[in-house]
């Protein structure tokens, strides 16, 4: 069963046309209003976001069109006063667009400066975490300092305690021994001032044993003083005149070879260590063992070629050169009896430096029958020489080489 439409206010029943609404003739003039306006917003808008399209309506002559002349009458439905309300909202549209750009531009200074200020803040927090490290590195570095400073004063006070504390012990021990001194002396004293004790009747004679013990103590005494006085005299009178002098050419003392004067060294023949009958090394010295100071021995000595060669010494101070000594071993120790080998004639030169020539200081002959260690006086010592040279003119008679044991240099040193 199907309802039935209510029934109208006014009772009577509804047309076939009541489904339009009663107001359509209003509608359509506020749509017939808007129309231009909206058709030329949209051109606006249009020409604005795409102003580089060829569009029909923007090619046609830009000649201005001809204001409508609001004074006329027309039988319109009011198009004057709709153009001229176009017209102020197109002006109040077109200052906002100008005030909006204005706006766009300030907020585009606003962002570059607020990216300036972002990058010079970047910058001050990247100086301010660089001063933050040099702090945190500083404190640091103060404290380290800071502890070394504590464990130095604390090492160097407990070094003055202990300084203090020896201090007092010596004052201590000072004073324990002056108490002893003081003690001592005025035992010392006392024993001063007693009388000498009185001699008893029993002590007044002397028997004749005791005279005779006496009198022999004293005979022995006397003996044994002399027998030592004697010994003393032979063995300082034994002593050869080189060992009371100093010698300034002992290496150990700080003198020393100059090589590039020296002969060459005289090699034997024989070799001391040989692989499959190739001799490897041979024994030789060197000159240095002429000045070394050590025992003669026979063979340790330094052999040169021929009977003539020479060696220059650089001596420890400059000195007064009084005396030189050649020493040699004695035919008693030589395996042979003879020492032919040995310097006969040499002469000995003092230079100040060891480029020049040299003065020649004196001309000598070591006597191969006399003492092994004979010393020659230097006729005129005045002048201050830092370097001797000893020059060998012949030796006893070997044909193949010379040898020197051991030559010394004499003097005094000049006064400041």
């Amino acid at each position: 069963m199907t309802s039935l439409p209510p029934a109208s206010p006014t009772g009577r029943a509804p047309s076939a046309r009541s489904w339009l609404p009663s107001c359509l003739p209003s509608w359509f003039a506020i749509l017939l209003f808007l129309l231009p306006f909206l058709l030329t917003f949209a051109v606006f808008l249009f020409s604005t976001t795409f102003p580089t399209m060829n569009l029909n309506l923007m090619t046609r002559p830009t000649q201005p069109d001809p204001r409508p002349d609001l004074t006329q009458k027309t039988t319109t439905h009011g198009t004057p006063i709709m153009n001229s309300a176009f017209e102020m909202k197109m002006d109040t549209i077109l200052r906002e667009i100008e005030i909006m750009k204005q706006k766009e531009n300030q907020q585009q200074d606003i962002s570059e400066m607020l990216q300036k200020m972002t990058k010079d803040l970047r910058c001050v927090k990247t100086e301010i975490d660089d001063m933050r490290v040099r702090v945190d590195s500083v404190d640091f570095e103060s404290v380290s300092f800071d502890h070394r400073l504590d464990q130095e004063t604390t090492e160097f006070s407990k070094q003055v305690a202990d300084l203090q504390e020896h201090l007092l012990f010596t004052r201590g021990r000072v004073r324990a021994l002056e108490d002893v001194s003081d003690t001592l002396q005025h035992q010392v004293t006392s024993i001063k001032n007693q009388p000498p004790p009185a001699l008893t009747p029993t002590n007044t004679h002397l028997t004749p044993e005791l005279i005779e013990a006496m009198g022999k103590w004293l005979r022995d005494r006397l003996a044994q003083d002399e027998r030592q006085d004697v010994k003393q005299v032979v063995k300082d009178c034994s002593r050869p005149l080189a060992d009371k002098m100093p010698n300034f050419a002992l290496e150990s003392q700080g003198g020393s070879i100059v090589t590039s004067r020296c002969s060459e060294t005289y090699k034997t023949g024989s070799a001391r260590v040989s692989f499959l009958g190739i001799p490897l090394w041979s024994p030789s010295e060197s000159p240095r063992t002429v000045i070394q100071g050590q025992l003669v021995q026979p063979g340790k000595c330094w052999p040169f070629h021929g009977a003539q060669g020479s060696m220059t010494v650089a001596l420890s101070h400059p000195v007064h050169v009084t005396h030189v000594t050649m020493e040699h071993i004695s035919t008693a120790i030589s395996p042979t009896g003879h020492i032919d080998s040995a310097p006969k004639d040499f002469a000995v030169y003092g230079m100040t430096t060891n480029s020049e020539e040299g003065t020649r200081l004196g001309t000598f002959m070591f006597n191969q029958a006399g003492d092994p260690i004979q010393t020659f006086k230097l006729p005129n010592p005045n002048s201050v020489y830092r370097y001797v040279e000893l020059r060998i003119l012949s030796n006893w008679g070997h044909q193949d080489y010379t040898c020197v044991y051991r030559f010394r240099v004499h003097g005094k040193m000049p006064s400041a």
